[in-house]
């Protein structure tokens, strides 16, 4: 549609993540930064210090993000929970009072996100067939995790 009337539930999930995404591509470029310093005057030892520490303040925010990242999107979609990335306390009280149901819900999500994944590497199908299959998987998984959650989910 011409007038993009269908992106208003897109443009809240984008809202959602950007306090969480925004922090982390700062840190990111402050460490890259560094390392560039680091690596163009020949200082060694600041360029392996700062590249560990990239790998200790990435390695659990993608630990983070894989693991919580239904429960952002069904805070935000289901919900309706604004700046949900940020909620770390409604995140883990989802993660941890959905149980069973939330370990569903992540196998679903990471199986949607391995089949949209293949498909990329096919030549681009996953542009067209694919990510767009990854995506409706994932909104039927957080469907039916609103339908089965417990409600100190």
């Amino acid at each position: 549609e011409a007038s993009l009337n269908y992106m208003g539930r897109g443009w809240r999930v984008f809202l959602a993540m950007l306090p969480l995404v925004g922090a982390i591509i700062v840190v990111v470029i402050a460490l890259g930064i560094v390392s560039a310093i680091a690596a163009h005057s020949h200082l060694r030892v600041l360029s392996l210090v700062s590249t560990l520490l990239s790998v200790v303040v990435m390695l659990p925010r993608d630990l983070f993000l894989a693991v919580g990242m239904p429960a952002i999107m069904y805070l935000q979609v289901v919900k309706g929970e604004p700046w949900a990335s940020i909620q770390f306390g409604k995140i883990f009280r989802t993660i941890m009072g959905g149980g069973v149901n939330y370990l569903m819900l992540f196998v679903a999500v990471l199986i949607g996100g391995i089949i949209g994944q293949l498909g990329m590497v096919a030549c681009g199908l996953g542009l067209l067939i694919t990510m767009p299959m990854a995506q409706a998987i994932y909104g039927a998984a957080i469907a039916e995790f609103a339908k089965v959650a417990p409600e100190r989910a």
